[in-house]
């Protein structure tokens, strides 16, 4: 069993909220000021649930900025480099004693849930990686590269991690992709 850590004694409210923190802090308002300070906040050990939408989210994110080879053909492609995510985390949850019980993803669902999560996953990269430019930054880690701003969008196409603000209601955060199309 892990320890629990220890008691928060102070709580800075942020100066901006993400929708999607206020949306999971329905019953306790404390989860989206914890939420908004990141890892500064001691946790307990990680959920099949967020390992699944991390595994999905670098597999659009990559698809979107076009990082994933699209040899031999995009939905071959989308299809290896989400398989190749799923053993990267295995390998990570398999050395934590608090997380090895779900270390292979698939079994943390019933197998049609895990089949439609996983067919939702692929459709969508393989859509955004069709979309996405054919020379990405390969020099810089797709974790480590800055948000673009919505208000910097151009033209048709498709951007992950967009970053957006409204200020006035204190929302601020990044959007997982936008598209968007040509206008007539």
């Amino acid at each position: 069993m892990s320890e629990l850590p220890s008691p928060i004694e102070e709580v800075t409210v942020p100066e901006t909220f993400s929708p999607s923190q206020l949306a999971i802090a329905r019953e306790c308002r404390l989860r989206a000021v914890f939420a908004s300070l990141g890892s500064s906040v001691p946790r307990l050990p990680t959920h099949p649930a967020a390992e699944r939408g991390t595994v999905f989210h670098r597999l659009l994110e990559r698809a979107a900025r076009g990082s994933i080879p699209r040899e031999p053909t995009p939905k071959e492609a989308v299809r290896q480099e989400l398989h190749r995510l799923l053993k990267e985390a295995e390998t990570r949850l398999t050395k934590d004693p608090a997380t090895a019980h779900f270390a292979k993803l698939a079994d943390s669902l019933p197998p049609l849930d895990w089949h439609n999560a996983v067919q939702g996953a692929l459709f969508t990269a393989e859509r955004l990686l069709e979309a996405a430019p054919l020379t990405p930054r390969l020099d810089l880690p797709v974790s480590t590269t800055e948000p673009t701003s919505f208000d910097r969008l151009r033209g048709p196409g498709a951007w992950a991690e967009v970053r957006i603000e409204a200020s006035s209601l204190r929302l601020g955060g990044r959007i997982d992709v936008v598209e968007k199309g040509s206008q007539t």
